[in-house]
């Protein structure tokens, strides 16, 4: 990371993924490593306000020998308007190993709006949003004469939390989420909702 000035700062980043699974398929043609090189600048607009943008490339590489190059963007912006209260916007371009077994990579866009609001010094809520678009790609070759090369999936995810902090040791927590996946591969369209309730405790 280098300084440009008091306000900004640029960076060159270098990330490996490696992805291993049960059940490989044939050749092991599932399994990949990934390499993701890319540039980022990040610009300190205010004390509330802070923007970061990153572009690069990344590398993929299948056990049976088949390679892939995705390009890799990101851009992200945070405002805290309150003590302890946050909107943030996220978006992401990337490669993304698929849990599907027919298909083993996915190009996917995720857009992803949040907020997080303090109420008190012990209560905050929250609440976000994904937008997430998935081009799947990278067929294995069992598939080849039954689907076609490429096919797409779009999500919604919403979600929204309440937490309050009982004292130094104790915190309790209540979420919603609710999901939704239209899908081009059969079977794959759903809806679901959760209801999640913890107790948190600390020493």
């Amino acid at each position: 990371i280098y300084s440009l000035d008091p306000a900004s700062s640029v960076g060159s980043n270098f990330r490996y993924v490696f992805t291993r699974y049960d059940v490989p398929g044939p050749d092991d043609a599932r399994n990949s490593d990934g390499e993701t090189i890319f540039l980022s600048y990040t610009h300190v607009f205010s004390p509330k306000l802070t923007a970061q943008v990153a572009g690069g490339a990344g590398f993929s590489q299948f056990g049976d020998g088949h390679g892939d190059v995705s390009p890799y963007a990101t851009a992200a912006l945070g405002y805290t308007y309150a003590p302890g209260s946050t909107i943030s916007m996220n978006a992401t371009y990337s490669f993304v190993s698929s849990e599907l077994a027919t298909y083993r990579s996915s190009d996917t866009l995720v857009i992803s709006p949040q907020i997080s609001h303090r109420l008190s010094q012990k209560a905050t809520i929250a609440a976000g949003l994904d937008y997430v678009h998935s081009q799947y790609k990278n067929l294995l070759p069992a598939y080849v004469f039954l689907l076609a090369n490429s096919t797409s999936e779009d999500a919604l995810r919403g979600r929204l939390s309440f937490s309050y902090l009982f004292n130094r040791h104790w915190s309790a927590n209540l979420s919603y989420a609710y999901e939704r996946v239209w899908s081009d591969l059969g079977g794959r369209t759903y809806d679901r909702n959760r209801v999640n309730a913890g107790l948190s405790f600390w020493y």
